[in-house]
């Protein structure tokens, strides 16, 4: 198994200032991971697969969150979720 990168402060304070310049957005492509916002301060992040080519966009970095988070699961099981998720607020 690959060992998962580190989340520094800095990527942890630029992900703060990230969502707090992009208030509407909850999922961003960054350094390593891709990350979901889920409330004020809360950030589950998924690590960004070695040769990933995504843009991003709030529709792209949510797709590839849900895809590397959750690897293994019928892409319908896994767009209902996400459905859901965009249902609840995030």
């Amino acid at each position: 198994m690959t060992p998962l990168p580190m989340v520094s402060s800095a990527d942890v304070d630029a992900d703060l200032q990230f969502f707090a310049d992009y208030p509407s957005r909850h999922y961003r492509i960054g350094r390593n991971w891709v990350i979901r916002r889920r409330g004020r301060g809360v950030f589950l992040r998924a690590p960004l697969p070695p040769d990933h080519r995504h843009v991003d966009t709030e529709a792209g970095a949510e797709r590839l969150w849900w895809l590397t988070a959750w690897p293994d699961l019928d892409p319908l099981v896994r767009a209902a979720m996400a459905k859901a998720a965009r249902r609840k607020g995030r």
